[in-house]
């Protein structure tokens, strides 16, 4: 038996208090049913095939549950120490990413070799990449923005939101960096499984 959203937004939990837990972190904030500012925030999410801006974004609405008193909706750049993870290495999720490099499979080895850039070329695609990242964040941080004016979470998740893109960059990076360490784990994990196997046959 599945439990749905009371708002009817089409979410399905696997338990009543699968559901209450959800509403009592994020989801009484961010129902896209409640909320069209948040619905809007999540079809720029999937156009941009990010779930880490939803992951994060469930982050901040939750806000409200432990940290209670930021000064009001103040833009203070100090306000990242008050943060509940404040104390984990975060790099802007601009700086954790690698530029895409594409090949066309049709050219010859001489071609190949012929287009090559130079590493000068090569830093300067770098920076653009990681410019236009940093600008689809901020515009991503301004939708954010609008989706958790005046909810519960809104004095500190907002006041950090307008400190600049970069705060929001530094969640971003430690939610990518954390689900990346994880996928590693596991991935490890599966593997030394595998081994386990072939030693047992």
């Amino acid at each position: 038996e599945s439990w749905c959203c009371h708002s009817a937004c089409g979410a399905k939990y696997c338990s009543r208090a699968c559901m209450e837990d959800a509403d009592w972190a994020y989801h009484a904030i961010l129902c896209p049913a409640v909320n069209p500012a948040w619905a809007a925030y999540e079809q720029h999410a999937q156009a941009c095939e990010n779930e880490y801006y939803v992951m994060a974004a469930r982050a901040l609405a939750g806000l409200g549950r432990f940290v209670t008193r930021v000064g009001g909706d103040v833009c203070r750049p100090d306000i990242w120490a008050e943060m509940p993870w404040a104390s984990y290495a975060s790099p802007v999720w601009w700086e954790t990413m690698q530029r895409p490099e594409y090949s066309d499979s049709s050219c010859s080895e001489e071609e190949s070799s012929e287009a090559e850039l130079s590493s000068g070329d090569e830093a300067s695609l770098d920076r653009f990449f990681q410019s236009t990242v940093k600008t689809q964040t901020d515009e991503t941080k301004e939708l954010l923005l609008k989706a958790l004016v005046g909810s519960t979470s809104s004095s500190a998740a907002c006041a950090l939101l307008r400190t600049g893109p970069e705060a929001f960059g530094r969640l971003l990076g430690l939610v990518r960096v954390n689900a990346m360490g994880l996928q590693s784990s596991l991935g490890s994990e599966e593997a030394d499984g595998s081994e386990s196997d072939e030693q047992g046959r």
